[in-house]
């Protein structure tokens, strides 16, 4: 579970980051993963080639030494047998080297130091080589007409075969170490290719959100996903600019139609207001002959009503009632 969520925070991590390290850090991680590959391919093939080539020369260096041992070894000449093994001198990495006969006898041997010391235990082993971590050993037998009359033993420091595959390891380390620079460095130069349209469409987007230049366009002339999203921002650019005009379009014939009826209002508004100075002069002028009517009428000095047509009383005079002896109040509504 907590190898799954530190994987989880490492995409988290790598999503945040931004694009021209994204693409540096997944080219990096692409040239170390192939050079690694192909590293270790040419270093298991530098292996493998040098051990075949150690044993073939050690080989050949005992078939040389079982030639050249055979007549000493079938007269039993120690002398001569002893004198054919030290041409190995010649080999810094020959350690030991023994003659044998067919029984395992030892008839001679050599020592690189040159001083007595305990015989090697790789003596007891058959035909063949074998290898230990700090040196080979190599069995052969001695054939004089197709019978084997003895062997010899060999035994070869590996120091010099672990210092050529360091050098030739260290060379490619080396190689690889300089490659992935020179690759990073190409590749600063190269994710421009992908960033600086990328970084463009960006400075497009910002002054677009900023200011609102909606008319401002997008360098769409790539074919690749990034030339395709500029041509879709420059549709999006276009038809926000179609809305907006739209917009502007309507919001002006609004703005007129506004103004039409705010003006229709006002002239409706003088026209009411006239008709209402009118009519309240015309109420006024009728409130003053109505006080000047009743005013006559309550004391012409005559007994007055007014009758409507449903026989109604709507007025009568105090003269009215001190003659008929009823109250206003009780004659006004009243039928007649």
């Amino acid at each position: 579970m907590s190898r799954g969520r530190g994987l989880l925070g490492l995409m988290h991590l790598f999503r945040d980051l931004p694009l021209k390290r994204k693409l540096i850090l997944i080219y990096l991680i692409s040239t170390i993963a192939i050079l690694g590959l192909v590293g270790t391919v040419i270093t298991v093939n530098e292996i493998l080639s040098a051990r075949r080539t150690f044993i073939s020369d050690s080989e050949g260096l005992m078939e040389s030494v079982a030639k050249n041992s055979a007549a000493a070894l079938l007269f039993r000449d120690q002398r001569d047998a002893e004198e054919t093994l030290k041409v190995l001198k010649a080999f810094p990495d020959v350690r030991y080297a023994a003659v044998m006969d067919k029984v395992g006898a030892m008839q001679a041997e050599y020592r690189r130091d040159a001083r007595p010391g305990r015989t090697p235990q790789g003596t007891k082993h058959g035909d063949g080589h074998g290898f230990s971590l700090s040196d080979a050993w190599f069995s052969q037998a001695i054939m004089l007409d197709n019978e084997r009359i003895g062997s010899v033993y060999l035994v070869r420091d590996l120091k010099r075969l672990y210092g050529n595959l360091y050098r030739n390891i260290g060379i490619l380390a080396l190689a690889v170490v300089v490659s992935i620079v020179i690759g990073y460095y190409l590749s600063l130069y190269l994710q421009r290719i992908v960033t600086d349209p990328m970084n463009r469409l960006l400075g497009m987007m910002k002054a677009v959100t900023d200011r609102q230049q909606y008319e401002l366009r997008a360098d769409a002339a790539g074919r690749d996903e990034i030339g395709d999203l500029a041509r879709g921002f420059n549709d999006m650019l276009r038809k926000i600019e179609e809305r907006d005009a739209e917009l502007t379009a309507h919001r002006q014939h609004l703005a007129e139609l506004v103004q039409k009826r705010t003006e229709e209002l006002v002239r409706v508004n003088a026209e009411l207001t006239r008709e209402l100075e009118q009519r309240e002069r015309f109420e006024q002028a009728l409130g003053e002959s109505e006080k000047r009517y009743r005013a006559i009428f309550e004391n012409t000095g005559n007994a007055s009503i007014i009758i409507e047509e449903d026989s109604t009383i709507s007025l009568a005079n105090a003269e009215f009632a001190r003659l008929s002896g009823y109250d206003l109040d009780e004659v006004i509504g009243k039928m007649s």
